[in-house]
């Protein structure tokens, strides 16, 4: 399953990771390093109440789909997201399965004012104090992968380092627990990570189930306006959109049809 081999691949990946900068010389550049966090899930609720608010992401190949767009450019899309109605960004940063880089997210951070996620599938601390050091103001942790000790602490850890947490599910299980953490942000992932497939109807069967103390936000599988209604009239307000928009020709045009021909 390709889950399992994202995992083992991490895990190599962390490990060499250490080896070059210890997590105490991590944790001193951290401490060194002087920026005001964006207020992630504040962005995610303070905007039209009619309107849907966007996560819009970052990535480069997908697993299932390969390169997305032959002229892909983090500056460009950066841009065309923070000019048409993006409320907060996604950086897929992992790099052997979806083409990303830390570098990616350090580089988003100079060119946009906009909240930023890490997206990754973090399964150790040291990517926790990464995340921070790259200039996240918010970062992923999937349940799939965590168990909920690890999950809380992982947690207390983010805000420790004032990041905040969206907590990633994809079925009933998963969500309960997600909700004994009382997490700010729950996202929902239509895509099954173990097959990779997409059901937007996994989001929209599990939203009545969400906490209503946590924003709920709706992952993968919004290709067009008929998606975006469907999660809409199921009760979501928040989207986190990826795919779609890094393949469009003209992903700016896209993501202004999401935040604009709703109303």
């Amino acid at each position: 399953m390709i889950l399992e081999q994202i995992i083992e691949h991490k895990k190599a990946e962390i490990e060499l990771a250490k080896s070059q900068l210890p997590i105490e010389q991590l944790q001193a550049l951290i401490s060194r390093r002087k920026f005001a966090p964006r207020a992630f899930a504040k962005a995610l609720s303070s905007g039209q109440a009619c309107a849907p608010a966007i996560i819009a992401e970052v990535k480069k190949i997908s697993p299932s789909l390969g390169l997305l767009n032959e002229a892909f450019s983090l500056a460009n899309l950066v841009s065309n997201y923070s000019d048409n109605g993006a409320t907060c960004l996604s950086i897929l940063t992992d790099q052997k399965f979806f083409g990303g880089h830390l570098s990616d997210l350090k580089a988003a951070r100079a060119l946009t004012d906009l909240p930023l996620l890490r997206k990754d599938f973090i399964i150790d601390e040291y990517q926790i104090n990464q995340s921070k050091l790259a200039g996240a103001d918010a970062i992923l942790l999937i349940v799939n992968c965590l168990e909920e000790a690890v999950l809380a602490n992982f947690m207390a850890i983010a805000n420790d380092l004032a990041m905040e947490v969206i907590i990633e599910v994809h079925d009933q299980a998963e969500l309960s627990l997600a909700n004994r953490l009382k997490p700010t942000m729950i996202g929902v992932n239509n895509r099954n990570l173990k097959t990779m497939k997409i059901d937007l109807k996994q989001s929209l069967k599990l939203f009545s189930s969400i906490s209503k103390e946590a924003i709920a936000i709706c992952e993968s599988g919004i290709s067009n306006l008929h998606d975006l209604k469907q999660a809409i009239e199921a009760g979501y307000h928040h989207f986190l959109i990826g795919s779609s928009l890094v393949k469009s020709q003209d992903p700016g045009k896209l993501l202004k049809s999401f935040t604009s021909d709703i109303l």
